[in-house]
């Protein structure tokens, strides 16, 4: 009995609706020939590594041309010689690194397993489904979906003899008018009309043989929250999507007793709002007889297929475009006329991935799937289960096991689950138990064997996940390369600052002789010694007398007239290029003075002063010091280069390189 809610053994039969499109996992390339494309030091450098990164830093440029991956290649050849030299010096077992390089793989894998193979599946399936409406007629026997398990075996002996009678010839559509026991679509041969994906929670079965199987077949026996389901799929049509429509409505009966003018009436207003011009919402609210809409002007917001008459959800999707106006049409209440506000294209990718995101944990379609990927771990990993070690755990548990203070120090430590190489006790799966208080403080009615049984599903489900998780390189080429990139260029981050940058600017000596070799690079243009004069004031009047007294005063003296009068004249001198932006409407021409600029907003004035010329000439080692760093530092890279080439064998397979320049790509 304990087994019947154990999810452990579900996880190794195989599913019958999706299992076969399953996961493309990846391990199933591991061990595909990969050409190599260069040996740095015997150690390969594979052709899916280069074109990876090839085309990851060349994006749109990377052409796959001779001179595009011969230039890369050679850039890419430094890089490696530079992280070869760093692992000979074991720069990688350094603590630092390791820890860097461990925080980054626990950001980059948390949830890249579920991410890859439950919400990128899901989220291209749903893309793909919602491509397109799916016509479906079915054949139902009614069931509560918590009925006994009598009341379900009697339901399901009645479907599968409708399915025996199908598989010896039957009419679909006949016998779905004698023995289907949905009133609505029985009448209509089963007809139920078009459905798109996503149909809600509880028909997920429903959905999946609608989309799987082929025109003009009918599907297997399945189960949704109205009961058990035979269908059979009549059209597939591009996905009509959602429309934004408003309408006017005039009923053709009140009170049960049929009104003879309402035909002429809807004739009349479409006339009005198509040959008279009157505006559509303007009749909707003084016409429409939709109480729920004739206020907003007959607006119905979004809808999507499904929603309305067959008549008149084909009018209104069949306007053209935004403020057609379609004729009368008539259902099964009155006449409508239809206006199109806006269409709203199928969900994007991002707009789809929101929606699993927040159905995450209540939502059968994520659960289901993540039942496939963790029965694919399972069978891949060799997964273990000891039934009679969990038998004799639960069956240990008592009422204490739904309180907050449980406490697990007596489960033993003997193996419970195991998926490869991990492996896990009873003691781990009882410190999970205790982890998850209040799964178990909600149990509800639920005995403590039940909550035990569904806690170790989960359990089992997180270790699969974790199985993958640590073996992330191992399963996903797209991750390896992701880590291989981290690796090396932490790696390249460190050595470069040891063998460059820190040296250039350390290297006091090395830095002076690069200066006197080359210091002809280092000149200054002409140049101005430039004082920039300053009033605390922006009154005109007091301004030009200023201005004038610059003309012909000191300006110590200047400063001390203008402070008794309570106003503060400051002097701020520099050296500029006659080039730069300081200098621009300054002319060249010693002594000379600009013109007033007056600062209202912040009540000042300034003039700028030629106070001499200077002619060109050398930097000194300081004022050229952070140009000079810069360039002791492509020196030094060029030197370390060329002894990294002379230190190490570099070898290319021209064959190879000759492929992917042919072929434009990885061959």
């Amino acid at each position: 009995m304990i087994f019947l809610f154990l999810r452990s053994h579900f996880y190794l039969m195989i599913k019958t609706i999706t299992f076969l499109l399953t996961i493309a996992w990846i391990s199933a390339g591991i061990g595909q020939e990969d050409a190599v494309l260069m040996y740095v030091q015997e150690e390969p450098v594979t052709v899916s590594e280069f074109t990876y990164i090839y085309e990851k830093n060349n994006r749109d440029k990377a052409d796959y041309s001779r001179a595009s991956l011969e230039e890369y290649l050679e850039l890419y050849t430094n890089f490696k010689l530079k992280v070869r030299q760093a692992k000979d010096e074991k720069y990688h077992e350094r603590p630092g690194y390791i820890e860097e390089l461990s925080g980054y793989r626990r950001q980059l894998s948390e949830g890249y397993v579920f991410e890859k193979e439950v919400e990128d599946f899901l989220v291209e399936q749903l893309m793909d489904r919602k491509k397109y409406d799916i016509g479906v007629s079915h054949i139902m026997v009614s069931l509560s979906r918590n009925a006994s398990a009598e009341e379900v075996e009697k339901a399901r002996q009645k479907v599968e003899m409708i399915r025996q009678l199908l598989d010896e010839g039957r009419d679909f559509g006949l016998l779905a008018q004698e023995v289907s026991e949905d009133p609505g679509s029985k009448g209509l041969k089963g007809d139920i009309g078009y459905i798109t994906s996503p149909l809600p929670e509880g028909y997920l079965e429903f959905e999946h043989a609608a989309y799987e199987t082929e025109k003009g077949k009918y599907s297997g026996v399945v189960r949704t929250d109205m009961g058990f389901h035979i269908l059979m799929v009549t059209d597939s049509r591009p996905a009509r999507g959602h429309m934004r429509a408003r309408h006017i409505l005039i009923r053709k009966e009140k009170n049960g007793i049929p009104l003879a003018n309402a035909a002429l009436k809807i004739n009349e207003l479409y006339r009005h709002v198509t040959a008279e011009g009157l505006k559509f919402e303007d009749v909707a609210r003084s016409q429409s007889e939709d109480l729920k809409t004739a206020s907003s002007g007959g607006d119905l917001g979004y809808f999507g297929i499904g929603q309305y008459e067959r008549p008149f959800e084909d009018a209104a999707f069949g306007l053209k475009k935004d403020g057609d106006i379609s004729k009368p049409v008539e259902t099964s209440i009155g006449w409508h006329i239809i206006q199109r506000v806006s269409k709203r294209p199928v969900d994007s990718e991002e707009r789809i991935r929101n929606m699993l995101k927040q159905q995450v944990g209540r939502s059968s379609r994520i659960q289901d799937r993540t039942d496939e990927v963790v029965e694919k771990i399972s069978k891949d990993a060799g997964f273990v289960s000891h039934d009679k070690a969990f038998t004799i755990f639960v069956e240990s548990l008592d009422e204490s096991f739904l309180r907050y203070d449980w406490d697990p120090s007596s489960a033993p430590g003997s193996e419970l689950i195991a998926y490869g190489d991990d492996r896990y006790s009873v003691a781990d799966f009882a410190d999970y138990c205790r982890s998850r208080a209040r799964d178990r403080l909600q149990a509800g009615s639920k005995s403590p064997m039940e909550v035990a049984g569904e806690l170790y599903n989960r359990f089992v489900e997180e270790k699969a996940f974790e199985y993958v998780q640590n073996r992330l390189e191992n399963y996903y080429p797209a991750f390896k390369n992701l880590m291989r990139e981290y690796e090396e260029g932490i790696l390249l981050f460190e050595i470069t600052k040891d063998k460059v940058w820190d040296k250039a600017s350390s290297d006091t000596t090395g830095l002076r002789y690069f200066f006197e070799k080359n210091r002809e690079r280092y000149q200054w243009g002409e140049r101005l010694e430039l004082s920039t004069i300053t009033i605390d004031t922006a009154d005109k009047k007091l301004v030009a007398d200023w201005y004038m007294d610059l003309q012909t005063s000191d300006i110590d003296e200047l400063i001390s007239r203008y402070a008794q009068r309570g106003l503060k004249v400051t002097v701020n001198s520099e050296k500029v290029e006659t080039k730069s932006e300081a200098a621009r409407g300054v002319p060249i021409l010693s002594g000379h003075f600009t013109r007033p600029v007056i600062e209202p907003s912040v009540d000042r004035s300034l003039v700028k002063k030629v106070e001499k010329v200077i002619p060109p000439g050398l930097k000194s080692l300081r004022e050229a010091r952070g140009y000079i760093v810069s360039d002791y530092q492509d020196e030094l890279e060029k030197r370390w280069i060329q002894t990294l080439r002379q230190s190490y064998d570099v070898s290319i397979d021209t064959e190879v390189l000759q492929d992917l320049i042919q072929t434009g790509s990885n061959p």
